[in-house]
């Protein structure tokens, strides 16, 4: 996130923002399978975004990204021009979700659609369900699993737990994590459900962690959890 970082750092410690390890994840993922088109729903102040277009220009031709938010606020809208001048193809809606049209036109076999805007089960339920119609690369979600209670949408559907979901004839695996919120007493949570297979691994979750952090790790799970303290976030904000 090093090309964004001015842009975004100004909001890292939002509590409506993403944790910026989960960030990380998401756009190492896009790195290791090479999925170059993303449609994100729920932009806010752009630091997830922030790691998707990074990504996204590292892949170069062919790319594409889709912000869909109510309000598309001028950090992310600084960050799709950029993007956009190289060599990015960017659409920007501002709608609360994914309708029929939008879903038809930008979603295929090879997108990843981000689910991080509307919490409630039912919109989740939905945009899950409709996004399956068309058989998605991987459906990622933020903030489910966590404590923090009043996001019930996300957790329900994914359930932050191993496991998998079959789905006209593609297999989804699933794989979450959990990261304390530093200053707060609760957990947020990121989910992805991964048909490519070579995404999401225990030591990829490992290997990504470990690569954002420039750290060590010896521990076992899907995904270590480093974010513990104010000291683990600035090593993350030099942006190693």
């Amino acid at each position: 996130m090093m090309r964004y970082h001015h842009i975004v750092a100004p909001h890292y410690d939002d509590q409506m923002s993403m944790d910026l390890l989960h960030a990380r994840m998401i756009g190492e993922y896009l790195r290791r399978t090479g999925i170059n088109r993303v449609v994100e729903v729920g932009c806010c102040w752009g630091v997830s975004t922030a790691a998707v277009l990074e990504a996204l220009t590292w892949h170069g031709c062919a790319a594409s990204y889709v912000a869909i938010d109510p309000e598309i606020k001028p950090t992310v809208r600084t960050m799709l021009d950029d993007a956009a001048m190289h060599g990015v193809d960017i659409v920007a809606l501002e709608q609360r979700s994914l309708d029929d049209d939008a879903l038809n036109k930008l979603v295929d076999s090879s997108t990843a659609v981000i689910l991080d805007g509307d919490h409630d089960y039912a919109v989740v339920r939905e945009e899950t369900d409709r996004c399956l119609l068309n058989l998605p690369a991987c459906i990622i979600y933020h903030d489910c699993g966590g404590t923090g209670g009043g996001l019930p949408g996300p957790s329900a559907v994914f359930q932050d737990t191993e496991g998998s979901w079959n789905f006209g004839g593609v297999r989804y695996r699933l794989l979450g994590d959990r990261l304390a919120r530093p200053g707060m007493r609760t957990e947020r949570g990121l989910g992805f459900a991964d048909s490519t297979e070579i995404g999401i691994c225990r030591d990829f979750g490992a290997a990504i962690a470990l690569k954002a952090l420039g750290a060590d790790w010896s521990g076992s799970g899907p995904f270590p959890t480093y974010w513990e303290s104010r000291d683990t976030q600035a090593r993350w904000r030099g942006c190693r």
